[in-house]
């Protein structure tokens, strides 16, 4: 059967209550989770027994898109309340860096939906069109008007308005688009296709409570601190932080040549992720450019072996691909003036497990082989400070991937061969908030004189 969407009407303030002064309390925000988690996983009439695992680049889209549908409907809450929506953003990127969602079993569609739906409960939507709605300099809008004069105002009392707009279908609007945001992050994230959900057995019904009818009862400077997760400061200041980590492998096979074009995948990634991330000031990039220990090979009395200066080989290549990778990036930086005040340091390394010659055999145990998934995990757990630190592999899952290891041998060896591009920088707005007291500074100044 289809998917089959029952629209529940849930009285949420009658049925589930938070004690409003501590919405954002740690036992508020455990409970609130638990109870969302409840009511999407109850929708299933036959509920999988084990979530599929999810590679974190789609992982990361599923964030991306969650996040951009959010900040669409609730542009100016979160102007009204910056802190909310920073603690928002921190959940979201710790749900991104949980190796668990890797894992078969995780609930992370579900987090991911149940975090938002937390956050942007108790914040008032956006009426479409009245963002910069100025009364009386703007042409006349009963919606917008009605928005201006009752967005700072108690609603839970107001009763339904018949006939002209008004308080009262002010407030039934702010709850059908507070219901569309759930609807829209719930679609962008469970659907596995037109019909069938990630969570619920193929061809299963399912019904999910999405009226929620609550118009959001908090306002202009709602501060959630005594949320643990976050460590906001109370004065403004810059946070200097990592904003992203990468590994871009290049060629392993053929592993003698060494070029400009090996560096354009890094060049790349580098560009779009400062196009595509505006919040972000970057300042600085890391570069490691890493060779994996593997042989190379010599004519010895006619026989081909192991060279024993193989490793010597190994780490004049890494830092041949840091040479390039230093040529190409400064000149990319030279020819931009938004990127000349990014700092850029760059090393080489051998990185990964040692070679041994019985490994040589590994390159014909796949995944066809008994017990492969077995060996991957235990390969795993054996280099897994390597793994995470030096290849930015979350968990055994990550060497699964067919497309790029297609064997044992592959999948000790190949993480390690590319470069780790560490990304650093501030978010905009402790940027803001720096800009903003030195102004106010400045205004200060003047006063005196």
């Amino acid at each position: 059967m289809n998917v089959i969407y029952a629209l529940i009407i849930l009285l949420l303030t009658s049925t589930f209550s938070y004690a409003e002064p501590f919405y954002f309390s740690p036992q508020n925000k455990k409970t609130g989770l638990d109870y969302y988690k409840k009511i999407i996983y109850n929708g299933c009439s036959s509920l999988k027994a084990l979530q599929e695992p999810i590679p974190q680049e789609e992982m990361k889209k599923y964030v991306q898109q969650v996040r951009k549908l959010v900040n669409e409907d609730y542009s100016r809450a979160f102007k009204e309340n910056p802190l909310v929506k920073i603690a928002w953003e921190k959940d979201m990127e710790t749900l991104l860096k949980d190796s668990n969602c890797q894992r078969p079993g995780n609930d992370c569609r579900v987090r991911l939906i149940t975090v938002s739906l937390f956050y942007y409960q108790r914040l008032r939507p956006d009426i479409p069109g009245c963002q910069n709605y100025v009364s009386g300099k703007s042409p006349m809008n009963s919606q917008c008007e009605v928005e201006l004069k009752f967005r700072s105002k108690d609603l839970r009392s107001v009763p339904k308005n018949y006939g002209a707009y008004g308080i009262g279908t002010y407030k039934d609007e702010l709850t059908v688009i507070k219901n569309n945001t759930t609807l829209r992050t719930f679609q962008t994230v469970m659907y596995k296709d037109k019909s069938n959900l990630h969570i619920c057995q193929e061809d299963s019904r399912y019904k999910y409570g999405l009226n929620i009818n609550d118009p959001g009862l908090y306002y202009e400077g709602l501060n959630p601190e005594d949320d643990p997760a976050r460590r906001i400061p109370s004065d403004c200041m810059e946070d200097k932080m990592v904003l992203e980590q990468k590994f871009i492998p290049t060629d392993f096979e053929d592993r003698s040549s060494v070029g400009e074009d090996q560096v354009d995948p890094l060049k790349k990634y580098i560009e779009d992720y400062i196009k595509n991330n505006p919040e972000t000031i970057v300042t600085e990039l890391e570069v490691t450019a890493s060779s994996s220990k593997v042989p190379f090979y010599i004519m010895k009395d006619g026989k081909k072996v192991i060279d024993p200066d193989s490793q010597k080989k190994n780490a004049k290549l890494a830092q041949e691909r840091a040479f390039f990778a230093k040529k190409v990036l400064e000149k990319m930086k030279g020819a931009r003036s938004d990127y000349s005040k990014i700092e850029m340091s760059f090393k080489a390394t051998l990185a990964g497990p040692d070679f041994k010659p019985t490994d040589l055999n590994e390159r014909f145990v796949t995944r066809m082989t008994p017990g492969y998934l077995e060996r991957i995990e235990s390969l795993y757990k054996n280099h897994e400070k390597e793994y995470q630190n030096k290849a930015l592999k979350a968990a055994a899952y990550e060497l699964l991937d067919a497309d790029k290891f297609t064997n044992m041998y592959q999948a000790k060896f190949k993480p390690f061969q590319g470069f780790k591009l560490t990304i650093s920088g501030y978010k905009k707005e402790f940027m803001k908030c720096t800009e903003k007291a030195f102004k106010n500074k400045k205004s200060g100044s003047a006063t005196k004189q």
